[in-house]
């Protein structure tokens, strides 16, 4: 569908008429925890595929180290950002909390596994227009936004559907485990978020 080897006029090109394709399909976007808004170019989140994440500055977004249950490879097109990946030592003096959220549709329901980490950060790479990153599954990770609005085109490699995702929380934070509904966001003041964005391409 896509290939991160051409040049990216001509990749901005093929994500808008994607994205337009997928307009007249979808009847929800969603939008995730980590601060962004998603077109998914796949029909099924449990195997390969292509989206598009556009992050914005007035959604909320956690933060914290988590997890993918697949390869990530993301193409900035338009901002900027900062991955940083991190290693965790379980043990029960650990200042994280381990949560594994469940997701059924467009919720996730967090679960707290009882199991605990210290953290550090091995690698902090800054990613700009044109440029991409990669994070393997498993690794945990943090996307910090440098420049809003970001728009990204991520490929998702080597599903793992058994698997699940798991992402770190601070001890001192009052509530660990959360409910979401990424769908509960009015639809049509999304995909005008998601054409505002694309008009900067």
């Amino acid at each position: 569908m896509f290939n991160f080897t051409d040049d990216l006029n001509t990749l901005i090109q093929a994500v808008k008429f994607q994205v337009c394709q997928r307009e007249t399909q979808l009847e929800q976007l969603l939008v995730y925890r980590f601060g962004f808004i998603r077109v998914p170019f796949y029909n099924d989140r449990l195997k390969d595929g292509w989206a598009l994440n556009i992050w914005t500055e007035n959604l909320p977004r956690d933060e914290y180290p988590h997890t993918h249950t697949f390869d990530l490879s993301s193409y900035v097109l338009h901002g900027g950002l900062k991955n940083m990946n991190w290693t965790i030592n379980e043990t029960p003096q650990g200042d994280f909390r381990l949560i594994s959220p469940i997701i059924t549709g467009a919720h996730c329901e967090d679960e707290d596994t009882n199991r605990f980490c210290t953290v550090a950060k091995i690698s902090e790479t800054f990613v700009s227009r044109g440029q991409h990153y990669e994070v393997a599954n498993g690794v945990f990770h943090t996307t910090q936004i440098t420049s809003y609005p970001t728009i990204t085109l991520i490929r998702r490699e080597n599903v793992r559907p058994s698997q699940r995702a798991n992402h770190l929380v601070p001890l001192c934070q009052a509530e660990p485990t959360r409910k979401f509904d990424y769908g509960a966001r009015d639809n049509a003041a999304i995909w005008r978020e998601v054409h505002t964005a694309l008009a900067l391409l």
